[in-house]
Order: structure tokens, then C-alpha cells, then sequence
């Protein structure tokens, strides 16, 4: 179990990583479009492709940067899943007699427990 917890972990702070990578890398591409567009009006219209091409790039780079954080958060699901499959066969397996065939209480999504 632990390793299990490892290897989510580690997975979902390399996905991190790369994500918050991207995201900055993006705002940095955005940030350079808008002083090139400035650039541009001011100076002359020959480097028009300069603005665009920037833009193309952060918008790119904002829709990978989504794309893992997505599969960072799907990681972190798994990762809980197990966490709590596990807690529940300890529990199933230690708890008290009554707790145990008693169960959970599921909350409904529009109140009153079931």
C-alpha cells in the first residue's frame, strides 16, 4: 500500500511540475505578445507575424498545460480510491462487530441520509 502511495504521489508532482511549467511558459508567451503588439503599432507593421505566432504558442501551451493537470487530478482520484479501499478492509477487518455491519451512512446529494 504504501508504495502504491508512492508511485501516485511522485506521478501526480512530476505532473505537477510539467503542468505549472507550461502555465508559466504561457503567461510568459502572452505577456510577449502583448509588448510585441505594442512594439508593432509603434514601430511599423513588418513584423505583424511576430504577435501571432506569440499568441498561438501561450494559447498552445495553455491547452497542454489543462490536458495534465486533468491527468494529475485523475492520478490523485486513483490515489485516494486506494487510500480508502484500504481503510476499508482494515476497517472491515479490526473495526468493532457493530460498526462493521452497521456500515456507513450515505449522505444523499439533496439532503437526508440515507
Amino acid at each position: 500500500m504504501l508504495f502504491v502511495q508512492l508511485d501516485f504521489v511522485t506521478t501526480r508532482s512530476r505532473l505537477l511540475q510539467r503542468a505549472l511549467s507550461r502555465l508559466y511558459a504561457a503567461l510568459a508567451f502572452f505577456v510577449g505578445t502583448s509588448v510585441s503588439i505594442g512594439l508593432v503599432a509603434i514601430t511599423s507593421s513588418a513584423f505583424t507575424l511576430v504577435p501571432i505566432v506569440l499568441g498561438l504558442t501561450g494559447a498552445g501551451l495553455l491547452l497542454y498545460a489543462a490536458f495534465l493537470l486533468i491527468k494529475e487530478s485523475r492520478f490523485a482520484l486513483a490515489g485516494v480510491n486506494e487510500e480508502m479501499d484500504f481503510m476499508w478492509k482494515r476497517g472491515k477487518e479490526y473495526g468493532p462487530p457493530d460498526l462493521v455491519e452497521k456500515g456507513i451512512k450515505r449522505a444523499r446529494w439533496f439532503g437526508g441520509v440515507k
